[in-house]
Order: structure tokens, then C-alpha cells, then sequence
């Protein structure tokens, strides 16, 4: 009896190690995914200036192009 309840708590102690190093998984892929977001937030501020100055590129050529 007490060998299965032995085997049962190296089990349980197992399955503790298990869920811990999931959780620290799941905290690491938060983490990066927040990383990532905060690219993809700056890439499309900077393709909005980029659309901005190209817009106010095309308008300086329209008026060099009229002197």
C-alpha cells in the first residue's frame, strides 16, 4: 500500500514539474506575442509616414513640375 501511495506522490510531484514549466511556456509566448504587437504597431505607424511623405513628395513634383 505505501509503495502505490509513493508512486502516486512521485506522480503528483511530476505533474506539479509538468504544469510549472507549462506555465512558464504560456508566460514566455504572452510575452513574445506583446513584443510582436508592439512591432506590428510601429511597422504601421512608420508605413503611415512613409504614406504621408510620399503624398507630400508627389505634391511638391506637381508644383515643380507647373515652374
Amino acid at each position: 500500500m505505501e509503495e502505490v501511495i509513493g508512486q502516486r506522490k512521485k506522480d503528483i510531484t511530476q505533474i506539479e514539474s509538468i504544469m510549472a514549466n507549462l506555465n512558464a511556456i504560456a508566460k514566455d509566448i504572452a510575452l513574445e506575442t506583446n513584443k510582436q504587437g508592439e512591432k506590428v504597431k510601429r511597422l504601421d505607424e512608420h508605413m503611415t509616414v512613409a504614406a504621408d511623405n510620399t503624398k507630400a513628395g508627389l505634391v511638391e513634383l506637381k508644383e515643380a513640375e507647373v515652374h
